[in-house]
């Protein structure tokens, strides 16, 4: 560790964290977007750079909710889906894949004029997407097990794979065809060979509610939320040995992980973005906690665009809304 990295790690551990002077200079938030007659929670977000649309998944107003981030206002709404839960932009095919839990279906739009294109049935609760941009498949995570694989541009569904229960976040490391999936109910993480469609190895967690995850695959490090208790938990990708671990927030439902800053951010529905500084393969400080709104769970990091997207769901007299933040550090 270089003396700057030294001297920022100990002046963070000898604070405990207890004041965020550099916050601002981490993130500013930009826009409140409003989300007017949206009800219930709100779950996973996708986006198209290139038009500038937001996709969100409103999951308890069972609708798509559609943002023109030019604008700030909501183009359209998708309605009269069973719990979306999943979403993914995929650029190549100007598509939407939604997967909603209620049906356990991924339905797949036209992303100019929003019809449905295709429907395909994977049983129950489909749930989190993840894109494999070197292989071209479209990965949705459904039912009491299972990793259903999607080609994108034939709209068709390739294979599935079994996994011991439902899993929640699913990263993949494209530079040797892992992915590493959480599955709370069990209190593991499976890893899987994409080549081999089947799971290689196990890792058994001493932590509860694992439910969102980022990898940053340069130092090969898994870092897991888990919400009992509420803590961030590193292990080494390769050696699927335990790093360390560090509180944060309670209720964390996303993680996103900024390579080029080593920056991890977490949102978290007690109302707060808990944000860490990844120092090198072993030492991670907390170096950040940005308050948001009670219920502000879900979020997308898009790096292209250096910003963070957090959604908030209604609460009291307040509409549910979407927060934008610029990433400065």
């Amino acid at each position: 560790m270089k003396s700057s990295q030294l001297l920022l790690a100990f002046l963070f551990i000898a604070t405990g964290c207890s004041t965020f002077s550099q916050n601002k200079n981490i993130l500013t938030r930009l826009n409140t977007i409003e989300l007017r007659n949206v009800e219930g929670r709100i779950d996973h977000m996708s986006i198209d750079i290139k038009s500038g649309k937001l996709f969100i998944a409103a999951l308890g107003n069972g609708s798509i909710e559609i943002i023109d981030l030019k604008t700030k206002k909501n183009i359209t709404s998708l309605k009269g889906l069973e719990e979306p839960q999943g979403i993914f932009y995929y650029p190549a095919g100007n598509l939407l894949f939604v997967a909603s839990g209620g049906d356990g279906t991924c339905k797949i739009y036209n992303a100019s004029d929003f019809k449905l294109i295709k429907t395909i049935n994977l049983g129950d609760d489909a749930d989190n997407i993840r894109y494999d941009k070197k292989r071209d498949i479209v990965f949705v995570g459904y039912g009491s097990g299972g990793i259903a694989a999607i080609d994108p541009l034939k709209t068709s569904l390739l294979y599935k794979i079994d996994l011991p229960a439902h899993p929640e976040s699913l990263r993949i490391d494209e530079s040797n065809g892992l992915m590493f999936v959480n599955i709370p109910d069990a209190e593991q993480i499976a890893v899987i060979n994409i080549g081999e469609r089947k799971i290689v190895q196990k890792i058994k967690l001493d932590v509860r509610g694992n439910f969102p995850m980022a990898i940053d695959s340069t130092n090969h490090i898994i870092f897991i939320g888990s919400r009992n208790p509420s803590r961030l938990v590193l292990y080494n990708a390769n050696s699927l040995k335990k790093i360390s671990d560090k509180n944060i927030s309670g209720d964390a439902d996303d993680i996103f992980y900024d390579k080029s800053d080593s920056l991890i951010f977490i949102s978290c529905g007690s109302g707060y973005i808990d944000i860490f500084k990844q120092m090198n393969s072993k030492e991670t400080v907390q170096v950040g906690s940005v308050k948001t709104s009670p219920g502000a769970r879900t979020s997308l990091f898009v790096p292209e665009l250096k910003k963070l997207f957090v959604a908030a769901r209604k609460y009291d007299n307040n509409n549910a809304k979407v927060f934008e933040y610029l990433i400065n550090h």
